[in-house]
Parts: C-alpha cells; sequence; structure tokens
C-alpha cells in the first residue's frame, strides 16, 4: 500500500494536534460559572462550589463548610454584649466579624435578631431624639428607641418619635442633626400626615450648629390635608409647604390644656400670579381649632400662604405675642373665639404684605357670609402695612356678643393694589379701616391708632346707630392720629344713617382748623370756645409720633 499524499498527511497531523489540545482544554476546571446555591455544588463543575457572588470556585468549595451568609448575625454565647456579623468583606465566602454592641451602649438580640439592638428603657419614655440620618423604622434592627447616642438609636421618622413619648407626663421630642444642614423630615423620611404633637408632648427643634429643624411636606395627595397637628407644643421649627395644598398647622385641644407655638415657621410655597393673587401655595398657614382650651403662639412667622396666613375659627382663648404674617393672600381672619394680639417686648405683631386684607374679623366682606361669634378680638399695638387690600375690616359678626378693641395699632399704606369700596350706591375707596356694626358698644375701644397713607379713607363706620366717639378723654397716649390723608379723600366718615363725634384726636389740617376738609358727612368734631377737640401743637407723652409720609 503507498503512503497517502504529502497534503494529506499533513492534515491529518493538524487533526490530531486539535484533538490532543481539546482534550486538555476540558481538564482546565475554570472558575466563574454562574450558580444559584451558596455553599452547594450542584452547579458548578467538578472541584468547585457556589460562593457568595453565585460564582463557581474552587475557593468556595474549599470554605464551603465555614461559609456565613452575608449580613447574618447571632449573639456570642460567651459574652452577651458582642454579636458575630458576617461581612461582605470578601464576597465569596464571608467573613465573621464582632460587632461590640455593649461599646457602643447596644444590646445583643434582646429580640430575637441576633444583631445588636437598642436597649429598651426601663421607666417612662419622656425624652427621645429623632435624627433624618437615624434608623428609618422603629420595628426593624436596630429597633430605635430615641435615644441619642449612637445615632442609629435615634428615630429617623419624626413619627415613630412623637408615638414614642409618654403622654402621661410632660415629654420631650428633641431633632438632632448634622451641623451646618438643615435637619429635615417630610416626605424622605416616609412620613404619615398629619404629624401629630400630642397633648403634654413639646417638640423641640435642634440646636445649633444643626441650621434648622423642618418638616417638609410634597404635592401627593396625603398632604392635600394638614402637614402637623398640635395638641401640645412645638418650638424651633419651620413648616415647609413643599408643594402641598392643605394647612401647614393646625391646633387643637389635648385632654389637659391647650397647645403652644414658639419661634415656629411656617411656607407656605405660594406664588404671586399675574392678577396679584397668591396662588399654588397652601391654603391656610396656621389655623386653632381650639374651642375647649387657649391657645399661644409667640414670635411665630407665616408667609407665602395661598389663604390666610393666622385663621381663627373657635379658640376659647388664643394669644399671638410677636410674630409676623405677611407675602399671603389674607394676613389673619378672626371668625370665631376669643384672640388676643400684643407685641413680644418691643417687638409688635406684624401684618404686612399681603396680596388682599390684612385682617378681617368676622364674617368677611361677603354680605351674604354667615354672622361670626367672636367673644373677643384685641388687637394691640399691631402694625398692619403695606397690603394690597384695605389694612383692617371688622363685619358680619353677631351683635351683642361679640366685642372688638383695636388700640395702639399702626395701619399704613394699605390698599394700593386692591381698592376696597365702602359706601352702597355712592361707594368710595378705604384703605384703612373699615367697622361695619350696629352698635358702638361692640367696639370696646379705639385709642392710640396711627391711620396714615392708607389708599383713599382712612377710617370708615358703616352704622346706622348715632352716639359713635371715637377719641378720648383728653390728648395723650389714647390720642388717635390721621395723618398722610391723600387729596379728596377722607380721614374719617360714616356710611348709614348714624352719626360720629371725634375728640381729642390729631389731624392733618392746619392748626386753626385741621379737620377741615378731612371728616365726612355726619362727622362732628365738639367746639371748645373758638377751636375745638383736637390734638394740636407739640406732642403729648405717650402720643404717638407723627410719621413721615409714604410716597
Amino acid at each position: 500500500m503507498s503512503a497517502p499524499p504529502a497534503r494529506t498527511r499533513m492534515h491529518l497531523a493538524s487533526l490530531a494536534v486539535a484533538t490532543a489540545l481539546l482534550h486538555v482544554a476540558c481538564a482546565v476546571q475554570v472558575d466563574g460559572a454562574p450558580c444559584s446555591v451558596p455553599g452547594k455544588t450542584v452547579d458548578c463543575p467538578a472541584d468547585q462550589a457556589c460562593g457568595n457572588d453565585l460564582r463557581c470556585s474552587a475557593r468556595a468549595l474549599a470554605c464551603a463548610g465555614s461559609m456565613c451568609t452575608p449580613d447574618a448575625t447571632y449573639c456570642s454565647s460567651t459574652r452577651t454584649a458582642l454579636a458575630m456579623r458576617c461581612d461582605r468583606v470578601d464576597p465569596v465566602c464571608g467573613k465573621w466579624l464582632e460587632d461590640d454592641c455593649g461599646a457602643r451602649g447596644m444590646e445583643c438580640g434582646t429580640r430575637g435578631s441576633g444583631a445588636c439592638e437598642c436597649p429598651e428603657p426601663e421607666n417612662l419614655v419622656t425624652f427621645v431624639v429623632a435624627d433624618p440620618r437615624g434608623s428609618p423604622s422603629r420595628s426593624v434592627v436596630p429597633f430605635p428607641r430615641g435615644q441619642a447616642n449612637p445615632r442609629e438609636c435615634t428615630f429617623g421618622r419624626l413619627a415613630d418619635a412623637l408615638l414614642a413619648v409618654s403622654t402621661g407626663v410632660a415629654s420631650t421630642v428633641a431633632i438632632a442633626g448634622d451641623p451646618g444642614v438643615p435637619a429635615v423630615f417630610g416626605t424622605a423620611t416616609a412620613e404619615p400626615w398629619p404629624l401629630v404633637v400630642p397633648f403634654n408632648v413639646t417638640l423641640r427643634g435642634a440646636q445649633a450648629p444643626v441650621a434648622e429643624s423642618v418638616v417638609r411636606a410634597g404635592p401627593e395627595p396625603s398632604a392635600a390635608g394638614t402637614i402637623l397637628r398640635v395638641l401640645g407644643s412645638v418650638a424651633g421649627v419651620r413648616i415647609d409647604g413643599g408643594g402641598a395644598r392643605g394647612a401647614g398647622i393646625e391646633l387643637g385641644c389635648g385632654t389637659g390644656g391647650g397647645p403652644s407655638l414658639e419661634d415656629v415657621r411656617v411656607d407656605g410655597g405660594g406664588s404671586v400670579d399675574p392678577t396679584g393673587a397668591v396662588t399654588a401655595g397652601l391654603r391656610a398657614g396656621i389655623s386653632v381649632l381650639a374651642a375647649s382650651c387657649g391657645s399661644r403662639l409667640e414670635r411665630v412667622a407665616v408667609s407665602g400662604v395661598a389663604g390666610p396666613a393666622f385663621d381663627v375659627e373657635a379658640s376659647q382663648s388664643t394669644q399671638v405675642v410677636g410674630g409676623s404674617f405677611s407675602g399671603s393672600e389674607l394676613g389673619m381672619w378672626l371668625r370665631g373665639g376669643s384672640t388676643t394680639l400684643s407685641p413680644d417686648g418691643t417687638s409688635r405683631v406684624r401684618v404686612s404684605g399681603n396680596a388682599g386684607l390684612g385682617i378681617v374679623v368676622g364674617g368677611g366682606a361677603d354680605l351674604m357670609a354667615p354672622r361670626a361669634t367672636v367673644p373677643q378680638a384685641a388687637i394691640d399695638r399691631a402694625d398692619v402695612t403695606l397690603n394690597g387690600g384695605l389694612g383692617v375690616l371688622v363685619s358680619r359678626l353677631a351683635e351683642p356678643g361679640s366685642s372688638v378693641t383695636l388700640t395702639r395699632c399702626d395701619v399704613s399704606g394699605n390698599g394700593r393694589m386692591r381698592p376696597f369700596m365702602s359706601g352702597g350706591g355712592d361707594p368710595r375707596q378705604v384703605g384703612g379701616v373699615v367697622l361695619s356694626l350696629g352698635s358702638q358698644a361692640t367696639l370696646a375701644a379705639f385709642a392710640g391708632n396711627r391711620l396714615w397713607s392708607n389708599a383713599g379713607d382712612q377710617l370708615v363706620i358703616e352704622s346706622d346707630s348715632s352716639g359713635w366717639v371715637i377719641g378720648p378723654s383728653a390728648c395723650g397716649a389714647d390720642t388717635n392720629q390721621f395723618t398722610c390723608v391723600s387729596l379728596g379723600a377722607w380721614a374719617l366718615r360714616i356710611f348709614g344713617f348714624g352719626s360720629v363725634s371725634a375728640q381729642w384726636d390729631r389731624w392733618p389740617g392746619p392748626t386753626d382748623n385741621p379737620v377741615l376738609g378731612y371728616i365726612g358727612p355726619n362727622v362732628t368734631v365738639p367746639p371748645l370756645g373758638t377751636t375745638y377737640k383736637v390734638c394740636a401743637g407739640n406732642l403729648l407723652p405717650g402720643e404717638p409720633a407723627v410719621p413721615a409720609c409714604l410716597p
């Protein structure tokens, strides 16, 4: 038999080499094939096992007996405050590491987790800490209980903290955070709405160097109602509407007392539309629904609300001490209960820069609105200035049964954007104060006020009753001052069949007849010899200073 041709011999030799190489390759154990069950060999080649990384490897087979599941924990049998935790530092086999719970003020596995847990308090819980970087849920490891340290024992949700404290005794929820940045709770911390501050509980904002403490809602439907309902006390916290359309804060009664706010801000998030109205913000800043208890607000600030910045619907007694209510559709609406406005030391209540009216007492400007019973609206030393509409409207009150006091208030620069008309068939613009009352008995006091630089008339009384008196018994601290009255406007007029006597007030006219051209029909100034009962010349002690007119 003859030998095959040379080309054939070369082809057969190449085939033999390739077959030999294939056999060699099949004998090599290559790591990295995917697998599904760590520690098992079922999905892997011989001499390999599945690792925690779900890849086959010889190394996984070597540690199969000691492999641990990442994040698995158990408590040490020799040290009760020591937990063992499987760390991911070794992605194939895992590695058991010691976690010294005791060194962090924690304990191991008292609730069966086998991990470091926050200790249960031994007595009534009267102080807890909420930190947005704390543990996100009180029902999962490490089961936070509100201790200040370590941070994982603080409540990451404000709602959990408010539920944790005892309401049987005075308790505090203190907010904490990182230096220089705000501590923010809300949508990001999965808060439910409304958050409720129970009776006997104080929610206290973080201290410096934390930038501020914020409760921020959002446009989600759950925030269409109220963001924060307060039965207890809140201090040093800012409410951020964040696109919500509900109320910022609602004050209600607890089982044994009334709510309070101190150094609290509400930012409604509203904006001014082309018509000059505030829209797209909270519908109310702070609403008082405390019919059976008293409430107190000290140095609060509300702005950017698409409705009233401050609204009293029902109140046994509400005290507003200092603070500002600005940049909203309406500054204040006192339509129920009793409310007192007074300064905080030298810092007066300020109602300014609102798109519409400054302060409304009673049912409002709608003649079809039901009359409101306001047992007391005592407005003392308030600055009502630069509101787009009328400064103060007292209207639609139930009489008798209501009482209004305006003392030492400064009402200026109002009514320039939204003219308010008074006068029925012969309307005139008024920018300062309108008292639409059936009887002067409802007006407990009108003394020591300055009305100036308002658009149109300064003070209008709408009444069919005679015998109204505006002014004190002598010049002094109770003297009302009318000045900076525009040409053609009146400082004081009465609309209706009533009449009013103005005495010992200060007027803008010349010394010999300062009321000439500044009082309307049926308004008289009593004569005094050859002059009138007016305050002229130098100011007397306690009398308000004469302002410089606004341009």
